[in-house]
């Protein structure tokens, strides 16, 4: 609207899903705003971008339809309401225009207290307006009065997943003990799986795949551990093994549509592929709901959040103070060997399985160097980015495996699918595992002797 405009909004808005909305990006505005008032009735919102600013008040919602009144102000005013009138945080999110479907989208990427948060907006004629949504379109949130921004200003998207989220640091502070480190590390871990797992009422992607990380890195500590612990590790290990299992079967699913909807942004891709492609995405969703049918009415959860939180009880009662910078080194050069000994039987036997041993050892080295960085941030952090690096191009070559082997050969359109799908994986495959052997190179290139002498200096220089 332009200076004294006024009518009726009509909004329609949606979670945004995947990364595949950014290739259609046409315009970005960075915005600042703030709320005068938060009323929902009568709310009085700031907003500034960096040429520009407004003035908006918007009246009480009726459905999806409420009436707004906006007018151009001095950027100079804006910018001192925002920083002296208006209530705080501010919201800071980056616009981006996106044509789809001959609509015009609006993407709002949220950052600050509200990271991690994209919305997209489509303005309607009418309520029960019918249009076409795109494929990285996700669930409606037009009535959740959660998403308002003036309810983000209350209560931001952060704060949603609870304060152990933004206050777990996963690294060996220089003012604690190997045993403080690793204890602080271990319960916040943890925690932030145990509350990822109970904040929603229903089960949620983003929650148990927050909740595998959680676990990935917890199980990882152990492994630092496992010289001192014996016993206490094998049992600790094996339990939290088979609660990241139980999440696994619910992440996995999503994490093969989102492998499908990347398979379909590939230029090369055949003509007859995509619909293919679409196919295979129907079967894995319906499989989805399946799973988190069942895991809800079989009450799975809860039953996996009671054993973190056994787990975390008998923390203290680990016998983590035998632990020395000795045993972090140790167990370190052990996870080396295990990698390249992973990586040499992989380029070997070219094994789906040994592919994915290497991958999960892979992981363990990628998270104990973030543990470990702070010894020497820039060179520790660029070899754990080397790791991520590696990692995500094996976990991406093990997810088309499980697709590969999730493809119906029933009818004969499924055997026509399945052979065309089969050529498409194999060439996405062999680009992967090109990627892999090259970074592993660069990763696995010295002895764990070297590796675990180098750690040693850095251990002493630091502290």
């Amino acid at each position: 609207m332009s200076n004294g405009d006024m009518g009726n909004e009509t909004e329609r808005r949606f979670l945004v899903r995947g990364e595949a909305w950014r290739k259609s990006a046409k315009k970005e505005v960075e915005y600042r705003q703030g709320y005068l008032s938060l009323d929902p009735d009568r709310n009085v919102r700031v907003r500034a971008s960096a040429d520009d600013a407004v003035i908006t008040i918007k009246g009480k919602r009726q459905g999806l339809t409420r009436s707004e009144f906006e007018y151009a102000i001095p950027l100079e005013d804006a910018t001192l309401l925002l920083s002296e009138v208006c209530q705080k945080p501010l919201i800071y999110k980056t616009r981006f225009t996106i044509p789809a479907n001959r609509q015009k989208w609006e993407v709002d990427e949220y950052q600050n207290e509200n990271q991690g948060l994209i919305i997209a907006e489509l303005e309607v004629r009418r309520n029960g307006h019918r249009f076409a949504k795109p494929e990285w379109i996700g669930e409606e949130i037009s009535e959740d009065e959660r998403f308002n921004n003036a309810a983000l200003v209350e209560h931001p998207y952060r704060t949603w997943r609870g304060a152990a989220v933004g206050l777990a640091k996963y690294y060996l502070r220089h003012s604690e003990s190997v045993p403080e480190g690793l204890s602080r590390s271990l319960h916040e871990q943890l925690d932030v799986a145990i509350t990822e797992l109970t904040d929603s009422q229903e089960l949620a992607d983003e929650g148990i795949h927050e909740a595998r990380k959680c676990l990935k890195k917890t199980r990882t500590l152990l492994r630092l551990a496992r010289p001192i612990l014996g016993r206490v590790y094998r049992e600790q290990n094996t339990q939290m093994r088979d609660a990241g299992r139980k999440l696994s079967e619910l992440r996995d699913m999503q994490v093969l549509a989102d492998t499908v909807d990347q398979l379909k942004e590939k230029e090369e891709l055949p003509s007859a592929a995509k619909p293919a492609l679409e196919r295979m995405r129907g079967i894995i969703l319906r499989r989805k709901e399946e799973l988190f049918r069942q895991a809800e009415q079989q009450n799975e959860l809860p039953g996996v959040v009671e054993k973190l939180r056994e787990i975390r009880t008998a923390i203290s009662a680990w016998p983590l103070e035998r632990i020395t910078h000795e045993t972090l080194m140790s167990a370190f050069e052990e996870s080396m060997q295990r990698g390249q000994l992973a990586f040499a039987a992989a380029l070997k036997n070219q094994q789906d399985e040994d592919f994915h041993n290497w991958r999960k050892r892979t992981k363990d080295v990628r998270y104990q160097l973030e543990f470990l960085h702070k010894m020497w941030t820039d060179v520790l952090s660029g070899y754990a980015a080397n790791a991520k690096q590696l990692e995500q191009a094996l976990g991406k070559d093990h997810d088309l495996a499980v697709l590969r082997g999730m493809i119906p050969r029933k009818t004969s359109q499924e055997k026509k699918d399945a052979a065309l799908l089969a050529a498409v994986i194999r060439d996405e495959r062999k680009v992967l595992r090109k990627e892999a052997e090259s970074t592993g190179q660069l990763l696995y290139g010295e002895s764990p002797k070297l590796w675990a002498e180098r750690l040693e200096r850095c251990w002493q220089a630091w502290k």
